[in-house]
């Protein structure tokens, strides 16, 4: 069985996830999907955040809670689903995240 690696670039209430196998010199990409983060965009703008900041303190924190709730949900269900799929081929060792830096 090959090991393989899951790397994720996170976008608004969505990630990007794709599995690589093979070696640093020579990776292979095995899947590629997107994982959805938020079940329904029930929130007025895209990014909670901006949500929340118009919301009294107790409101936001309790839905900003909520959103971390679902999202960790849903990004576990994804991993579990992508591990299932490729279980005959593949062990997942380790996953990466991308870090975006805005100027």
């Amino acid at each position: 069985m090959q090991r393989a690696s899951i790397a994720f670039r996170v976008h608004s209430g969505w990630a990007a996830a794709v599995t690589v196998a093979g070696s640093v010199a020579c990776p292979s990409v095995v899947d590629r999907r997107r994982l959805q983060l938020v079940e329904t965009f029930t929130y007025k703008f895209r990014q909670p955040y901006h949500t929340a900041e118009r919301m009294s303190l107790k409101d936001a924190a309790e839905f900003v809670k909520w959103v971390g709730v679902e999202a960790r949900s849903l990004a576990r269900s994804g991993i579990d689903t992508v591990q299932r799929q490729l279980a005959n081929n593949y062990e997942l060792m380790g996953c990466g995240l991308q870090e975006v830096h805005r100027e």
